[in-house]
């Protein structure tokens, strides 16, 4: 867990929420899948700036030994899918 932020609910008490979770409730406002987020995630694990713009340039190996992925096939998707939210995952 990075840090925790309160964050004002609709009833009088106020939630503390981790930066994961507030992380995954942007995505999941951003009506991500649940694979779509925890690739996300993974890239936000170890590039926390990302998180900022959702834009960032790796090289491909990293992209794969991050997200645990063989098929260069099945990687190359990632970027394309995530684009279509405004996600931009450029491999090098």
């Amino acid at each position: 867990m990075r840090f925790l932020q309160v964050v004002p609910s609709n009833s009088s008490v106020s939630v503390i929420l981790s930066q994961d979770e507030l992380l995954e409730q942007k995505l999941k406002g951003m009506e991500l899948s649940k694979p779509q987020r925890h690739h996300v995630s993974k890239i936000v694990e170890a590039y926390p700036k990302f998180e900022d713009s959702l834009v960032i340039e790796l090289p491909t190996q990293e992209v794969r030994d991050l997200l645990g992925k063989r098929n260069i096939r099945d990687l190359r998707e990632i970027p394309e899918n995530l684009k279509k939210k405004n996600i931009h995952i450029t491999l090098l």
